[in-house]
């Protein structure tokens, strides 16, 4: 049979028909709909949360009113409407009953779910009825990431730590990126000497009052150097950018230790270069002797301010120079042609602060007993920010420290272990070599040779394995080495062909010299000579009151016991070990060159010391 045309235009107008009909009727079904009372109203969740254990918006509320009573069973579900926990089931006593819930971002084994967009589904039992809300809850635990562009520099130039204050007395401009935070601080932490918050900076105002919280990215502030109005105190600070986002994670740009301050795990460098180094005066002396009647290139910076300098001779009273000069820099001073062998202690103060730095000068003429001075530790235990993180350089933390660096104090134990026995050696009219251990460390043996006795004078905690070896050596062979200071020799170093130390390693049960020393002693020592077959005591009374800290010797490798000093419980503290054909004398109170200057007994005992350095 076959289809006129007029067939198909009478089946193609009832199908229109018969759309327009449903039409009409879906229409009408909607509005009937639409206009039935809810089973769920007032619906009410937490829009985003973090559920990471820091007490800031850690769990998601939910509440809803539920139209008639009912079993009502609430659980999560995932962006695909996979159940992930199932938060409680209760039932309504009445009518337009509100349900409360809470959520603490955890599955039903426990563990915290993966960042993203959660739903409620709500069950009425009683009507038979699933519903998921399409409003849901999104968890996110993902912190800002926030970061300081730069500090006192361009963007993305490698400089090392900006220095305040400024020569010009303006403050250092701050560039900080915060997107994806919607809160933002920028506060300043000193890290060294005594870590703690400083200062809070002021951001710029929004340019729209109704969002106060966007911010123009990146963001610049100042800092001017100043806490609480007045100067901040010498040190080592770092910038840090806060974050703080909906769910209210808090994203930093450094890390933080757990004192709530920012530190770095040993051997790592805090992120990014945002630290800023305050000081007002310091002095980057020679690392090596400089030869009497020689000129010393001494660096002096004083923020371009004028200042008073004066150059002293330790070990000798009244050798003194003085001068001003208009500005800092690289500055000459001529050494005395002096014969004899010293350390001087240059001096440079201003209208602002002042530093100090000791200076080795090597005599005209050759002496029997060498003094070797421990920068690469007094280096080490420098609070000096190398790289610009905001952390100082420091072996002990196991960082990398270039050996030419400024003091703004003096070195660690100069003014209680080296000056006061290079006092004494002056009072007492001895004569020495200095050298100090970087020179050591270049040229080995060749230090050593032609010496009697060397007196390492100070705490000296690093020094290269080859430095090591040639000090073992020469007490080997024939030398006398004699130490004072504690925690002596214990730790390597590396040693680049640029002068940076490198690699330090942990403390060794033994030191160089086949000592083992133990923990300090506290409080006031009483020690007494218990055996002498070298004439260590000659000239004591054979006690020494009154010092402390010591440290006691507990053992020995590869030599003998010629002589000892030891506490009422029988604890070794002072001893001189046969070493080969040589002799190491341990003086474990690194105050006796102090006590020495009015202690009888204490400077006859270095007096004894001088004598077997000089056979």
């Amino acid at each position: 049979m076959l289809t006129t045309a007029a067939d198909l235009r009478r089946a193609s107008a009832a199908v229109f028909a018969a759309l327009v009909a449903a039409t009409f009727a879906a229409f009408f079904l909607a509005q009937r709909l639409k206009h039935e009372p809810t089973l769920i109203q007032h619906f009410r969740t937490t829009r985003v949360f973090s559920p990471n254990g820091d007490a800031s918006k850690d769990t998601a509320d939910v509440s809803f009113v539920v139209k008639r009573r009912d079993q009502v069973s609430v659980a999560v579900v995932d962006a695909t409407g996979d159940p992930v926990r199932d938060l409680f089931t209760r039932t309504t006593r009445r009518d337009s009953e509100r349900v409360l819930g809470v959520w603490d971002g955890r599955d039903d084994s426990g563990r915290r779910v993966a960042d993203g967009l959660y739903r409620y589904r709500i069950t009425l039992r009683g009507q038979g009825r699933n519903i998921v809300y399409p409003r849901g809850v999104r968890v996110d635990v993902t912190p800002p990431r926030p970061r300081v562009l730069s500090v006192g520099a361009p963007t993305g130039r490698a400089a090392p730590a900006a220095i305040l204050p400024q020569p010009s007395g303006a403050g250092l401009p701050i560039v900080v990126d915060a997107r994806g935070g919607l809160d933002l601080r920028v506060r300043v932490f000193r890290t060294a000497p005594a870590p703690a918050p400083v200062a809070r900076l002021a951001l710029p105002v929004p340019e729209d009052p109704a969002t106060p919280r966007r911010r123009p990215h990146p963001v610049r502030v100042t800092w001017n150097g100043r806490v609480g109005g007045r100067p901040a105190p010498p040190g080592t600070y770092v910038v840090v950018a806060e974050a703080v986002d909906r769910a209210g994670n808090v994203g930093r740009s450094v890390r933080f230790g757990p004192a709530g301050r920012p530190q770095a795990p040993y051997g790592r460098r805090l992120r990014g270069r945002t630290g800023i180094t305050v000081r007002y005066a310091a002095v980057e002396p020679p690392a090596v002797p400089v030869p009497a009647g020689h000129v010393a290139t001494i660096g002096i910076d004083l923020r371009r301010r004028p200042y008073r300098w004066s150059l002293r001779r330790v070990d000798v009273r009244g050798a003194e120079r003085v001068g001003h000069r208009t500005r800092g820099g690289a500055q000459r001073f001529l050494i005395p042609p002096t014969r004899n062998s010293g350390v001087y202690l240059l001096r440079a103060a201003g209208d602002r602060g002042a530093a100090n730095a000791p200076v080795a000068v090597q005599g005209t003429h050759h002496r029997r007993v060498l003094v070797v001075l421990p920068v690469m530790t007094w280096q080490g235990r420098n609070p000096v920010d190398d790289d610009g993180d905001g952390e100082p350089n420091l072996l002990e933390h196991g960082d990398a420290v270039r050996l030419h660096r400024v003091y703004s104090g003096l070195p660690a134990t100069f003014s209680t272990v080296t000056e006061p026995l290079l006092q004494w050696i002056g009072q007492a009219r001895k004569h020495y070599d200095i050298t100090t251990d970087l020179a050591l460390a270049r040229a080995g043996a060749d230090a050593l040779r032609g010496h009697h006795g060397v007196l390492v004078a100070g705490d000296m905690r690093w020094l290269p394995a080859a430095a090591q070896q040639a000090l073992r050596r020469y007490a080997q062979v024939s030398g006398t080495v004699a130490t004072i200071g504690v925690d002596n020799l214990r730790r390597l170093v590396r040693l680049t062909p640029g002068d940076v130390l490198t690699g330090p390693t942990p403390p060794a049960a033994f030191d160089a010299l086949g000592l083992r020393p133990g923990r300090l002693l506290g409080g006031d020592v009483t020690l007494t000579n218990a055996k002498d077959e070298v004439g260590l005591f000659r000239g004591t009374s054979g006690e020494f009151t009154g010092l402390r800290p010591t440290e006691p010797l507990l053992d020995v490798r590869g030599g003998t016991l010629a002589a000892s000093a030891v506490t009422p419980d029988d604890r070794t503290v002072i001893a001189a070990v046969r070493m080969g054909r040589g002799l190491i004398i341990h003086l474990g109170a690194p105050t006796l060159g102090s006590r020495a200057l009015h202690d009888p007994q204490a400077a006859a005992l270095l007096q004894s010391t001088w004598t077997l350095l000089s056979r």
